[in-house]
């Protein structure tokens, strides 16, 4: 025991463990706000009800797992040095949730590139890659004691998670500034939507270089461990943060877009230029005029 330090090891497990079921509370307020204020369309709402149940199931992995280690082992040190299936097992929930967040913002990127197909490829392809490498070093996580020898594979997976945020947020912020049209309530609108695409990408970036400095700086510990518990957590709640925040974004001009369109369409005032087009109408409070806002939406209707 004497070799064993508890506080970077199954201490800094149990922070962990505390920060991510506080996360995990997050999560279930905001899927609670989520289906009392928006009717999307049943794939959306498939996605966050498939996300709560794998928080749930990672919450309750996180909890069992610390308490194995804690209690029910805790007059047998020998036992400390073997990962629990549950302790496998929420790294193998963190890398489900993480792809599947990952696919909804390529979609994203997909329809604001204009169906860019060369981008949203390249998100698949790194996305997929992320998965496979997570499913990899969960089931060769089976000693703590030897961690260090599969450190390769592990930064291997979180630089490719943190490369596929840095990569949705840059081409969401590129394309969205691209398609500023001049009228000051959409470039409003603009501005705020790439403000908060380049912020979830930072959150959980910054998340994953942390984990990569503690994996790197001292592999032979539980800190990185315990920062990747809560990865998890701030991918689904980014989601659900992009998702709620769609109506109090649009400052009473429009509804929050879920999808971005590509059609063309000219501006009423004789442009001939192709630029997106919103469906619906907004009224110019000075002229009285009828024009299209240049940003294509899927309009969400509130739930009654």
């Amino acid at each position: 025991m004497a070799l064993l330090d508890l506080t970077t090891t199954f201490g800094a497990l149990l922070i962990g463990t505390f920060v991510s079921a506080f996360l995990y509370g997050a999560t279930c307020l905001q899927t609670w706000h989520y289906f009392q204020s928006y009717s999307d369309p049943p794939l959306i709402k498939a996605t966050v009800i498939i996300l709560l149940v794998l928080e749930t199931l990672h919450s309750a992995f996180c909890i069992h797992a610390i308490y194995y280690f804690l209690v029910t082992s805790y007059d047998n040190p020998l036992a400390l040095l073997k990962c629990t299936w549950t302790a496998i097992g929420s790294v193998l929930v963190s890398a489900l949730i993480i792809f599947l967040v990952h696919l909804f913002y390529a979609k994203r990127v997909y329809t604001v590139s204009r169906k860019n197909k060369i981008i949203t490829v390249a998100i698949a392809l790194l996305t997929l890659a992320g998965f496979g490498m997570g499913i990899v070093k969960a089931f060769r996580l089976k000693y703590f004691y030897l961690f260090g020898a599969i450190v390769a594979l592990q930064e291997a997976s979180i630089s490719v998670s943190v490369a596929t945020d840095i990569l949705i947020a840059s081409s969401l912020s590129y394309h969205l500034h691209h398609s500023r049209t001049g009228l000051r309530s959409t470039d409003t609108l603009i501005n705020k939507l790439t403000i908060f695409a380049i912020n979830n990408g930072v959150l959980t970036s910054v998340f994953g270089i942390v984990t990569l400095i503690a994996l790197r700086v001292k592999s032979d510990n539980l800190v990185y461990f315990a920062v990747f518990q809560v990865i998890g957590n701030l991918y689904t709640n980014s989601l659900l943060a992009t998702l709620n925040a769609r109506r109090s974004m649009t400052s009473d001009v429009i509804s929050m877009p879920l999808e971005f369109s590509t059609t063309s369409t000219a501006m009423q005032n004789g442009s001939s230029g192709e630029r997106p087009a919103v469906s619906n109408n907004y009224f110019n409070s000075r002229s009285g005029k009828s024009q299209k806002l240049e940003i294509i939406i899927d309009r969400p209707s509130a739930s009654v």
